[in-house]
């Protein structure tokens, strides 16, 4: 009977053990978004599925891009995108500063030969704090999350309220699609400026 009962206690920690291992390596609460299924995705009812992506925010200085790792749920593919972009709206859980308003709405996501066409309330524009060089790290924070993440997408369109825009907040040429340019990611010391130019690119100094 003692060997029974010994027996029996054995496998209950071996189970507990196992369970425990299992709950530990879920991802944490706070570094997975899930987004409800795009208008554009299809079928509604379709599962979610985690996916570990790479995201860009201001360095805490607003001087260059720096990456954090997070997992979100999605389904179609514009609706990853979305995921992403939202992600990027709800801001850093790690260092960095955020690149886009809080406020800000994601009011669809297209996906065109390359280039993700990306709609944004206007809170995107009225929301954000101005200055050339906080601009050029929200756009290409923007436009490297997405390319990094969707190797096939390297180009971003921005779009508020479903019109054309010339910029952002009044420095960065919108009026093209924009390249994915990691040397955004790269700190000041390394040799790159972050200056802006004219077309809304870098200059090395």
């Amino acid at each position: 009977m003692k060997n029974k009962h010994f027996i029996l206690i054995i496998v209950i920690v071996i189970l507990l053990g196992f369970l425990l291992l299992w709950y530990a390596g879920r991802p944490k609460p706070d570094r997975m978004v899930q987004v409800r299924p795009s208008v554009h995705s299809g079928d509604s009812s379709e599962m979610l599925r985690q996916r570990d992506v790479t995201l860009y925010f201001a360095s805490e200085d607003g001087q260059y891009l720096v990456s954090e790792a997070r997992q979100l749920g999605c389904s179609s593919e514009e609706n990853c995108v979305q995921a992403v972009i939202e992600s990027l709206i709800s801001g850093p859980v790690q260092a960095g500063s955020p690149v886009l308003s809080s406020k800000a709405k994601v009011l669809k996501v297209q996906l065109d030969q390359g280039t993700a066409i990306i709609d944004f309330s206007s809170e995107v524009s009225t929301g954000h704090p101005g200055g050339s060089q906080s601009e050029l790290l929200t756009v290409y924070a923007l436009a490297n999350s997405i390319a990094v993440n969707f190797s096939h997408l390297r180009q971003v369109a921005i779009l508020i309220d479903g019109k054309k825009v010339d910029t952002l907040k009044g420095h960065v040429d919108l009026r093209r699609p924009l390249i994915a340019d990691f040397t955004f990611a790269r700190q000041p010391d390394t040799g790159y400026s972050l200056a802006p130019v004219d077309n809304g690119k870098t200059k090395e100094e």
